[in-house]
């Protein structure tokens, strides 16, 4: 059991490491195409990924150790965790934000497909709440880029001048 402890825990310190890290940097990304795909980065990707495998490797202590066989509640719980943080690994991994002419087009699980084109953009503001940068068309449809995307400085290099010359101060807080 020693192994599963020291296990559950480095993947925990590493986690919090990868977290900390992906949070505090400001990736940068070049772009030579009219078209760009901006993903999660990788940093915040590898921290889903260890969070699950050690929420993985801890749901199998729990149906092993005999001492947390006889509680039905970490029964339930453990799993719950571990198909909570593999839902979240599958949506991080399936988050994609296009950016071209035309306008923003997102793709999110398990929101499905959002689009903004520029043209219609009424108001841009940043929202610190979910710390993403959120346009608003004007039929008030609401579409959000996160902040942990890798290339948020060729993003901002491509919102057409018209706006960032209108809610420069929003789009900076990216």
């Amino acid at each position: 059991m020693d192994f599963f402890n020291s296990f559950f825990h480095g993947s925990v310190f590493t986690a919090g490491c990868i977290l900390f890290l992906e949070l505090t940097r400001r990736p940068g990304k070049k772009v030579s195409s009219e078209l760009a795909v901006y993903r999660a980065g990788f940093g915040f990707r590898v921290f889903w990924l260890t969070l699950a495998l050690g929420l993985l490797v801890s749901t199998i202590r729990f149906f092993i150790d005999p001492e947390f066989q006889q509680d039905a509640e970490l029964r339930v719980i453990a799993p719950v965790f571990l198909v909570g943080s593999f839902i979240a690994l599958w949506a991080i991994f399936r988050y994609q934000a296009i950016v071209n002419e035309e306008g923003l087009y997102i793709r999110r699980w398990p929101l499905g497909k959002q689009h903004v084109r520029w043209r219609d953009v009424q108001n841009i503001y940043y929202s610190s709440m979910n710390m993403s940068l959120v346009f608003v068309d004007k039929d008030c449809q609401r579409v959000s880029i996160d902040r942990y995307i890798d290339g948020t400085d060729a993003l901002r290099a491509q919102i057409p001048a018209e706006l960032v010359q209108r809610f420069g101060g929003e789009i900076d807080k990216l």
